[in-house]
């Protein structure tokens, strides 16, 4: 498939949860793991790219001659400002970006980590949603989605953990009250566990 073919991770994203509200998880498994795929893709290219326009930049700075820089000194004092400027904006836009990608990164993990719990596959699961808490500790359906992971494998102690995260925070009722539902067995099943 050509580059200018290939559809984008937003759209491949938007495949998945289509595929997701059909109950086709293994169908969106494969989307989401594309989209993630090509956000690796697109960050390592982007690397690549940086690095070259440093090397350049170095390039041309090395074959400045002192005498170039001051006679350039003298006439960009007036336009330094006005150059910090540009060079910060265009620093916020990239940033913005960047946190735009992690964002979908964390999106696409959270709704493949969905898939996998139904699909019984908890291990997974949780390892995807483990990945969007390790940059988003915060994150209420992850925590939500592990939680359910960790009950699933029959690791009460760490689902408790989880929705006592969950619970820390701001949260809407309906998830509190699915989470008061989930606790209860999970303490008893817990202080059984213990007790053995």
């Amino acid at each position: 498939m050509s580059a200018l073919l290939a559809p984008t991770a937003d759209a491949l994203k938007a495949q998945g949860n289509a595929l997701f509200g059909e109950g086709a998880y293994g169908e969106a498994i494969a989307r989401y793991g594309a989209a993630l795929a090509q956000l690796a893709e697109e960050k390592e290219k982007k690397k690549k790219k940086e690095k070259k326009e440093e090397k350049k930049e170095e390039e041309e700075r090395e074959r400045e001659t002192e005498t170039e820089r001051a006679t350039e000194r003298a006439t960009e004092t007036e336009t330094e400002t006005e150059a910090e400027t540009e060079a910060e904006t265009e620093l916020d836009s990239e940033e913005r970006e960047q946190q735009s990608e992690e964002e979908l990164r964390r999106t696409l993990l959270s709704n493949r980590a969905a898939c996998y719990l139904n699909l019984n596959r908890p291990w997974l699961a949780m390892l995807d949603c483990s990945a969007v808490l390790s940059a988003d500790a915060a994150h209420q359906k992850a925590l939500y989605r592990r939680a359910l992971a960790f009950r699933s494998m029959g690791k009460h102690a760490q689902a408790i953990a989880d929705l006592r995260a969950l619970t820390a925070q701001d949260v809407d009722h309906a998830t509190l009250a699915k989470v008061g539902k989930m606790m209860q067995p999970l303490r008893k099943a817990a202080a059984a566990a213990a007790a053995a």
